[in-house]
């Protein structure tokens, strides 16, 4: 029996399998070959039996499993797989095959091993493969059905654990120089919000993550434990049992925004396949986010066009779209209520198709070249509507392009100006034209007349300006009466008229008196000979009455530059020199001589006097009060500038402030007038009402240079403790109309400053009822000329009730300035003119007077 132990040993351990041999009953190892103690790892002694108790947990445990089902005689095989190392999955993975075996009467299992790690770790990583695919095959379902970044994102990492298997799957995206969580799944606990990704050069940049998004590239580590990358995090991620994990880059249109981070609680769990389909994942995602990118673009475009198509459909303007040949191809129901025409009459057709189509010539040929250019175009247009009636737009017409830049259509917005451009063609005429003869009236003679000025002295030439006054009008329109003598102001219009070129204007200038500019002329010959036809074709009869009527003229010339440069100087000459003529017999013709002017030594001794006048304070502010039309209460006062040239005379501003701007004295004028309105302002709302707004004419000087002004005037109500939104500027309404776009500009600087802005002597310009609508300005006060006449006159009535009716329509106050009498007063309140201001309240007091007048009166107020 010795002797067959001993070649049983030599026998079983030649085997390269390992054989144990076990007792079940005694519990007990009876032989156990060097293969099987290799294998597991422990030393045994064949000489005797060893028990059961004195192995290892693992290795009893395993006997255990072996023996079970062994005992009594019927044989018995089965297969069973054990592990008997755990350092990783698959390591000291065996198989252990047992049969039993009875033997002199005892049973004995027999066990075969045998190493079957390699077959694990392949099976492991297949099954691992086969997850990642389910993964793909899970995001690509994902990428279909997902609305937003965030569900994307979500349901990804969701995937990436419950079917990947991964311990903690998160998404992050780009922030400046950091990576910001946006989604996390998995075994968190806290560490996807605890570290800190940088995408800088700091040692925070240089793990997995941060090369993934730098590099654009798929980052691994399968040893967070040893590599050296993974410092910073190394300790939060072991806490949690993280052994190795992947980063993969989010790509939107080809640029890295975020980082998809994978976690494994196994060492080595990425492979080269692994990585190839977590690649294919990344192209997934980068599919799903440019499809959601893209989509989510489609839907704010398509609620912008929701958006502009509502905005179109409800707009107030008309509105029209046109492909880049003009082609009509959308109305709005607007542009249907201004023309009359509908969408079916229109689609399809251009402009210049339309039955009734018209427009300005001049204006059309400029929006064309505007439009040719691809820039947009904004101006006056006169169109026809289908029913045939003038219709007048503000209009505004712009390129659309594509992205190369191409003009796609043409957009157009118009709006109705009918009604305002009809006011403002009404007021022109009246306050321009004469009403009796057609004839250019005073204002536009002037506004000619500067015309002919700038044109003579850019051009270096001469014009003439001559005064006509018929001789004894009076006593013809006495004896044949006021309808006769109108026909004989009008034949003689007539004939003056035939009788100059036709760049040349005739005007009258009120009654009988005309005036005509002569343009362009070589010498005063040629001012002779139109002098001369006019006298004799004036001096021809004229039936009227059945009555044959004569009348002569006497006309004075003055010529420009010889007898002056300035309009001024020019028309004071030709009035002059008509006023000698009438000395000289009448009829006749009368040059401006030198010997004429008297006044010259006037003027030199005015300005010598306004000089000490500044310097020796002679100048006052009194003030007149404005009442309001609904209530009768003061709402405010004007400030009237005047000179106390001597002890009891006090000289008007219209004498002396247009030499003053002449000779550049304005300057200190106005200083001085704006600093002491400050004092009379803090004083006037201490002694009478805090609510008053104190108005003063602001020069032409003083307007040019607001910025000055302004920052001048803020110091000295701050020095007085006086609010300058209690100020009013009243500005000379030609003083605007130089130049409109400057004039805007400094009338928005003024109102920022909380200043009321007031347009004075309205009525006596000529251009600025153009640009009325564009001033950023408050009131609007009607030229007391308009005012005086306005309850007798037809004529000063009409401007008078346009003026205010345009203005309402602009959303300005109107001052009537010059109210001296009940009929001026019941005349206005029949237009409800907003404020008053005249003699038929308060004349112009001092101060003292003025806040005296204020408090009696808003004592009388209910």
């Amino acid at each position: 029996m010795e002797l067959s132990r001993a070649l049983l040993d030599q026998i079983i351990n030649v085997s390269l399998d390992g054989v144990v041999v076990l007792n079940p009953t005694a519990k007990t190892v009876v032989l156990v070959n060097k293969a099987a103690q290799e294998l597991l790892n422990h030393r045994f002694s064949n000489d005797q039996s060893t028990p059961w108790h004195e192995l290892p947990d693992i290795l009893r445990e395993m006997f255990l499993q072996c023996c079970e089902g062994a005992t009594g005689s019927a044989f018995h095989v089965k297969t069973t797989q054990f592990q008997v190392g755990k350092k990783h999955p698959g390591d000291g993975a065996i198989e252990a095959r047992t049969h039993n075996l009875t033997a002199e009467g005892r049973t004995y299992v027999i066990v075969g091993l045998r190493v079957i790690t390699d077959t694990i770790v392949i099976g492991n990583r297949l099954a691992r493969l086969n997850q990642i695919y389910s993964v793909l095959s899970e995001t690509n379902k994902v990428v279909a059905n997902s609305k937003t970044r965030t569900d994307l994102f979500v349901s990804i990492s969701k995937i990436a654990v419950s079917i990947g298997g991964f311990s903690l799957a998160w998404m992050g995206i780009k922030h400046g120089e950091h990576i910001i969580p946006m989604a996390s799944e998995g075994n968190d606990d806290g560490y996807v919000k605890s570290i800190k990704i940088c995408l800088d050069d700091s040692e925070r940049s240089r793990g997995p993550i941060g090369m993934s998004v730098k590099n654009n590239r798929v980052c691994y580590v399968n040893s967070i434990a040893r590599d050296p990358s993974f410092e910073p995090w190394r300790e939060a991620a072991l806490a949690r049992n993280y052994r190795s994990m992947a980063a993969l880059p989010i790509r939107l249109n080809d640029y890295v925004i975020g980082c998809f981070s994978l976690y494994s609680n196994i060492e080595n769990y990425f492979d080269p396949p692994m990585l190839d389909l977590l690649e294919d994942m990344c192209q997934d995602i980068s599919v799903g986010l440019r499809q959601i990118d893209e989509e989510t673009k489609r839907v704010e475009i398509e609620d912008k066009l929701q958006q502009l198509y509502q905005a179109m459909e409800h707009s107030a303007s008309a509105v029209t779209i046109t492909d880049k040949h003009g082609v009509i191809e959308y109305i709005n129901p607007q542009f249907t209520m201004l023309t009359g025409y509908k969408t079916e009459d229109i689609i399809g057709l251009t402009p210049e198709e339309m039955a009734s189509y018209k427009v300005t010539q001049m204006n059309y040929v400029d929006m064309q070249q505007h439009l040719k250019r691809g820039k947009a175009w904004r101006g006056e247009l006169q169109n026809i509507t289908k029913s045939g009636e003038v219709l007048w737009t503000l209009q505004h017409v712009a390129p659309i392009k594509n992205e190369q830049d191409e003009i796609t259509h043409f957009v157009s917005t118009a709006y109705d100006i009918t009604e305002l451009r009809a006011a403002q063609e009404t007021i022109e005429k009246l306050a321009y034209y004469d009403e009796l003869t057609g004839l250019p009236n005073r204002r536009l003679f002037y506004d000619r007349l500067n015309q002919a000025l700038k044109n003579a002295e850019r051009e270096k030439g001469k014009f003439a300006v001559c005064y006509l006054d018929l001789d004894g009008f009076k006593n013809i329109n006495d004896s044949l009466g006021h309808a006769n003598g109108d026909i004989l102001l009008k034949s003689v219009a007539q004939r003056i008229r035939s009788h100059v070129r036709g760049k040349d204007t005739v005007a009258r200038l009120g009654g009988d008196e005309f005036t005509v500019i002569v343009e362009r002329i070589n010498s005063p010959n040629d001012v002779s000979m139109v002098a001369r036809h006019i006298i004799e074709a004036l001096g021809l009869p004229v039936d009227i009455a059945e009555t044959q009527v004569v009348v002569t003229t006497s006309i004075g010339v003055a010529i420009y530059p010889d007898d002056g440069v300035e309009l001024n100087d020019l028309t004071r000459n030709a009035d002059m020199a008509m006023y000698h003529a009438k000395d000289n017999g009448r009829n006749n013709c009368q040059f401006f001589a030198e010997e004429m002017n008297r006044k010259i030594h006037d003027r030199l001794e005015l300005e010598s006097q306004l000089r000490h006048a500044i310097k020796h304070g002679e100048f006052v502010l009194h003030y007149q009060p404005q009442m309001d039309a609904v209530d009768g209460s003061v709402v405010g006062v004007e400030a009237i500038l005047l000179w106390q040239k001597e002890p009891g005379k006090l000289v008007p501003a219209t004498e002396f402030m247009p030499l003053a701007e002449e000779t550049g004295l304005v300057a200190d004028i106005g200083e001085w007038m704006l600093g002491q309105l400050c004092i009379d302002g803090k004083k006037l709302m201490d002694g009478a009402y805090d609510r008053l707004k104190i108005g003063i004419d602001l020069p032409d000087y003083q307007f040019r240079n607001c910025d000055t002004v302004l920052a001048r005037l803020e110091e000295s109500c701050a020095r007085e403790n006086f609010s300058m939104s209690s100020l009013q500027f009243e500005i000379n309404e030609n003083i605007l109309s130089t130049d409109v776009k400057d004039s805007i500009v400094k009338l928005r600087k003024i109102r920022r400053k909380g200043i009321t802005i007031a347009i004075d002597n309205f009525g006596m310009g000529y251009s600025s009822l153009r640009y009325l609508k564009r001033f950023p300005v408050d009131i609007v006060k009607i030229d007391q000329a308009f005012v005086r006449d306005a309850a007798d006159d037809e004529n000063d009535a009409s401007i008078t009730s346009a003026i205010i009716t345009m203005a309402h329509q602009l959303n300005l106050r109107v001052v009537a300035e010059g109210v001296e009498s009940r009929k001026h007063l019941q005349f206005l309140e029949r237009y409800w003119c907003d404020y008053f201001q005249g003699g038929y309240y308060s004349d112009v007091a001092p101060l003292d007077e003025c806040i005296v007048f204020i408090n009696r009166w808003m004592e009388q107020i209910p």
